[in-house]
């Protein structure tokens, strides 16, 4: 017995003549299939089909309705950078707010895979740039940690110019993102459950480009590093070592489950 109907395969693969035929004899449109419980909106908009999406909204698809693991169509067209899909389903009433089972946001999600654009939409949608996953990582968070392993990519020596240019662009979209979200007032001093905040996540990589992200009219060059973390010290935790997050293995599952069937993830 098949596990996916003909609208889903449709909308999967980007096919709008067979989607608009599928709606005009009445099919219905929020069916899912009986494993990963997918709807044909879900797929649409995990692919960027955007007139199959917005074809699925004018025959009433419920945008909100989720997967297995909680994501909705927001969450995949947020995480796999579909940004007119993102718009579309925002326009339409889809909930910025909502969380997966790993407690991730389409923000978060948006933020972890460097799209800039989206986490800007989101933000004028009204999307909470304080919200923490299960672990307690806010957006801001995951937007320094991931600048942190671009930057660390740039020391390794032997590589081509055209995998370093690539790099250097991930970082600078996670630079931009963590100056974005704290331009909409992300909360720099949220501790995660190893009582690590974003500021002192900053410090420690001891990268004065993140760190003046915290104060844009500090001068680089002029920068303290060595008083400023004595000052951090004062007020953020610094996690002991059978708290380190090097020696848990439950910071993994949130940082690696993708939305959806992992083979389609964008790598």
């Amino acid at each position: 017995m098949p596990t996916k109907t003909l609208l889903q395969i449709a909308s999967f693969n980007g096919k709008i003549e067979d989607v608009t035929n599928l709606i005009k004899n009445n099919v219905d449109v929020n069916e899912s299939d009986n494993v990963n419980l997918e709807t044909p909106i879900f797929l649409a908009s995990q692919n960027g089909h955007l007139e199959i999406v917005k074809k699925l909204i004018l025959a009433n698809a419920n945008i909100n309705l989720s997967n297995k693991y909680k994501y909705d169509p927001l969450m995949v067209a947020s995480y796999y950078g579909h940004e007119e899909v993102v718009k579309e389903l925002i326009n339409s009433g889809a909930d910025p707010n909502k969380k997966n089972i790993f407690g991730q946001s389409p923000l978060f999600l948006a933020t972890k895979r460097g799209n800039l654009k989206i986490v800007r939409e989101l933000i004028k949608a009204g999307a909470n740039v304080n919200e923490e996953n299960n672990d307690k990582e806010n957006p801001l968070y995951e937007a320094i940690k991931r600048f942190n392993e671009e930057a660390r990519k740039l020391t390794i020596c032997d590589q081509e110019k055209s995998t370093l240019d690539v790099i250097e662009l991930e970082k600078t979209q996670y630079l931009e993102i963590a100056k974005t979200l704290i331009s909409a007032n992300a909360d720099v001093n949220l501790p995660n459950k190893y009582g690590e905040t974003p500021l002192l996540l900053a410090m420690l990589s001891g990268n004065e480009e993140i760190i003046k992200a915290f104060d844009p009219h500090e001068d680089p060059d002029k920068l303290n590093l060595e008083e400023l973390y004595k000052g951090l010290l004062t007020f953020a935790p610094f996690p002991s070592p059978s708290n380190s997050p090097t020696n848990s293995p439950s910071r993994t599952p949130s940082n690696t489950r993708t939305p959806s069937n992992t083979s389609h993830e964008k790598k």
